[in-house]
């Protein structure tokens, strides 16, 4: 993906030179059929532009990576916060056709409180291949919205005028959020809340929703038996979704000298798996100091990295907390590279039917990885029943080939195939 300054918003609104739109343009339209969110289909051959507010992840894995007769998940916002990055995804529908393909233009324009507004996006030509009149098109453009504290509270409504250059005809529609300031929360109550609000974070993503998870006195960040004793799901989700919400971070700097002790060391532990700067040793105790220092000595696994045969169950966990974070297709493809071990896992099962140890590193090692083919292939097949966007991520690796040599038998099972 591409990005391109479409507009600064204060130098045109002539308020602030901090905050911005930019869009983002895809490498290609793509195609779907399904409706999305909650707004109903227009009746069949209208022209319908669609536009949605979201704080979903703008690489739109939800909607290129996914099988095409399948139905993206679009999960609009209504807030939004000083700082708080978003986007206005823009779709459309019901275009003409020539020869098989459609033409259309649009402009995207932002009205603030005060009634005056601006052109964000300028399409004059945007075509492709229509196989089928129904579908609904990704439009290239995505419009990434940030406003700084010197924009007035209330509500932007965004307005995308559509023309469609086969048929002449011409339509509207907008879509809006309110911004406002932040207001802190109450933290979660019950561990199995806290565990379920993680799991599904990635379908609706909110920063409210964020930190009363992170500082709910039942979110448990310790797993005795991991390295460093932690919970490395719950490492993942936290960097994935805190990476994305950054604005929450000085908002945080600024209420934890009135924190009691728990969030404290939990705000400490944030900020270092975030490689944030640190607090001064003369704003923080002797002994949150010392934590300081331990746990950014503590060697948090990279699941990008080679697999680890020892420390590999922790760089899938945090591939799943990834997951959990953003919805995107990165982790879940990272997880499906483990299903090519097929040779290491069938090592693992002759030891452990002759009941044999490992007699040398070399055989160690094979081992480790043949149980890590095994962790990867049960939690895809766990979650690819539970979780529809993962098994519709596997199906589309399938489809589109994107998956390493000797893996297709292994996927095969998880999505339905023989």
């Amino acid at each position: 993906m591409r990005k391109i300054v479409a507009a600064i918003i204060s130098a045109l609104f002539a308020i602030s030179a901090g905050a911005q739109i930019t869009v983002q343009r895809q490498a290609q339209p793509s195609t779907q059929h399904p409706a999305i969110g909650q707004k109903p289909p227009s009746p069949s051959r209208l022209l319908h532009p669609m536009l949605f507010v979201s704080a979903q992840d703008p690489s739109m894995d939800w909607w290129f990576r996914i099988p095409s007769d399948s139905g993206p998940h679009l999960a609009e916002m209504r807030r939004a916060f000083y700082g708080q990055d978003f986007s206005v995804f823009p779709f459309a529908e019901g275009m003409g056709e020539k020869d098989g393909k459609f033409n259309l233009k649009y402009e995207i324009i932002v009205k603030k409180p005060d009634g005056n507004s601006v052109k964000v996006a300028e399409v004059p030509n945007f075509s492709g291949e229509l196989p089928d009149p129904n579908m609904i098109v990704a439009c290239p453009d995505i419009v990434g919205t940030k406003f700084d504290s010197s924009y007035p509270e209330g509500k932007y409504i965004f307005v995308m005028k559509l023309t469609d250059a086969t048929s002449g005809k011409t339509a509207e529609d907008s879509t809006y959020v309110t911004l406002c300031k932040w207001s802190f929360p109450n933290p979660l109550v019950g561990e199995s809340t806290v565990a379920e609000y993680i799991r599904t974070y990635y379908m609706q993503p909110n920063p409210e929703n964020l930190y009363a998870i992170f500082y709910s006195k039942n979110l448990n960040l310790e797993q005795s038996d991991a390295p460093n004793k932690l919970n490395y799901i719950y490492v993942g989700f936290l960097k994935a979704a805190f990476a994305k919400n950054k604005f929450l971070l000085p908002i945080i700097r600024d209420k934890f000298p009135t924190m009691d002790k728990l969030d404290r060391i939990k705000t400490i532990f944030l900020l270092a798996i975030l490689d944030e700067p640190r607090f001064p040793k003369e704003e923080i105790s002797e002994k949150e100091f010392e934590y300081q220092v331990k746990i950014r000595q503590a060697d948090i696994p990279n699941p990008y990295a080679e697999w680890h045969p020892i420390i590999g169950a922790a760089q899938i966990d945090l591939l799943w907390g990834e997951f959990f974070a953003d919805g995107t297709y990165r982790p879940i493809r990272r997880i499906i590279d483990l299903l090519s071990l097929t040779e290491e896992a069938n090592f693992a099962d002759s030891m452990a039917e002759q009941k044999k140890r490992p007699s040398n590193p070399e055989e160690k090692r094979k081992f480790m990885l043949g149980i890590l083919h095994k962790a990867a292939l049960m939690t895809l097949a766990k979650n690819s029943y539970e979780i529809a966007l993962v098994r519709k991520y596997c199906m589309w690796a399938m489809e589109n080939k994107d998956i390493p040599q000797g893996a297709k038998s292994e996927i095969s099972p998880i999505i339905g195939e023989e």
